[in-house]
């Protein structure tokens, strides 16, 4: 349990270090270019946004051919005959 605990302790602060930048590498200092996020906007054009809200379009279907109404009837027809049938045997 302790040598866990001293395993853990010990790899938090390597890792602490790391991040801080204090560990070097054994082949000499690395360079590594960073850019923030406000550079990358600067670099980039905006975009264009065009919103094209037409709900007008035409082309649409009556409700009773939407194929969710036309499959509720059907499943409705099924179980009325269903009732007709159970009715009918008693």
């Amino acid at each position: 349990m302790r040598i866990a605990t001293f395993l853990i302790v010990a790899f938090l602060a390597f890792a602490a270090h790391a991040r801080a930048g204090t560990v070097q590498s054994l082949t000499g200092p690395t360079v590594v270019a960073t850019s923030t996020g406000l550079e990358l906007a600067q670099q980039q054009p905006p975009p264009k946004g065009e919103i094209d809200i037409n709900i007008n379009r035409g082309g649409g279907r009556a409700w009773w051919a939407s194929p969710v109404w036309i499959a509720i009837g059907v499943i409705a027809l099924v179980v009325l005959i269903l009732l007709i049938v159970l009715a009918t045997r008693t």
